[in-house]
């Protein structure tokens, strides 16, 4: 929490799920968190009361609230290793975007994605990919479309918040679990009924791409990432390996936590 703090000082919302949780970041953590039993309840109301545990769902349910209050928001997983805001370069994203997705599948040179031609996503090619997996599972369909759900930018419109729900209703209907149900609802959805781009994978990088290019070269990156998503294992030796390129934050130094990077400097 010392890097998020780095990067926004205290200026950010913490949703969470327990007037408990909420004492804990407030007292702990010095950040503000939001938490509302009567919110949960409507949202997980009907169908969806046996989801309330799942990551998944819970991720939609608050970018829908916060969409419908007329905000962008940006969804985050917790494996994070912030360098940098974002904000000043997400508000200058094109404003006729609704979603724009994470890629954890690219070239960690120059940002390249296969899936990806003329600022949108080549859909012949998912098309293509996605005859190979005829007769199977759509489950096993969920890496058709090169989206990591760790990282969301979406802006309040409301294809968005439709998008979102036909996400959710994906999720309750099964069988996929709940990143392939976005996957699916991104194929079906996509360049008719929503408007969709790829951040650029080199600001907002995956962990493995860019990893593999420093450890040939450390100063082959054109610019620092504003934030690397640790979606890989070993993640502590992970961020003991980008702090040591991209530096600890004085926060974390403050904190006592420069002898122990990659243990407590994670988030």
């Amino acid at each position: 929490m010392c890097r998020a703090r780095s990067v926004f000082g205290r200026d950010f919302l913490v949703f969470v799920d327990s007037e408990r949780a909420r004492q804990r970041w407030e007292g702990e953590y010095g950040v503000t968190p939001f938490f509302s039993q009567s919110w949960i309840q409507e949202s997980f109301s009907g169908p969806a009361a046996d989801e309330i545990h799942d990551t998944n769902y819970w991720r939609w349910v608050a970018m829908e609230s916060i969409l419908r209050a007329g905000y962008s928001a940006l969804y985050v997983d917790t494996d994070i290793l912030w360098l940098a805001d974002p904000r000043p370069h997400l508000a200058a994203l094109p404003k006729e975007t609704d979603f724009f997705g994470s890629c954890d599948a690219y070239d960690g040179r120059d940002g390249r994605i296969k899936w990806f031609r003329n600022g949108s996503f080549n859909l012949e090619h998912l098309r293509e990919e996605s005859r190979k997996h005829d007769g199977e599972s759509t489950c096993c369909h969920g890496a058709v479309v090169p989206v990591n759900a760790g990282v969301v930018f979406m802006r309040p419109t409301s294809a968005a918040v439709r998008a979102i729900q036909h996400f959710r209703a994906r999720i309750l209907s099964g069988p996929c679990w709940g990143q392939a149900a976005m996957h699916w609802s991104l194929f079906e959805l996509c360049g008719h009924q929503i408007s969709c781009n790829m951040l650029d994978p080199l600001s907002f990088a995956s962990a493995e791409p860019i990893r593999k290019v420093l450890k040939k070269d450390q100063e082959a990156l054109p610019r620092s990432p504003f934030l690397i998503h640790l979606d890989i294992s070993a993640k502590q030796k992970a961020t003991k390996f980008f702090e040591g390129i991209f530096g600890t934050p004085q926060a974390c130094i403050d904190d006592g936590r420069g002898d122990s990077i990659g243990k407590s400097s994670e988030l």
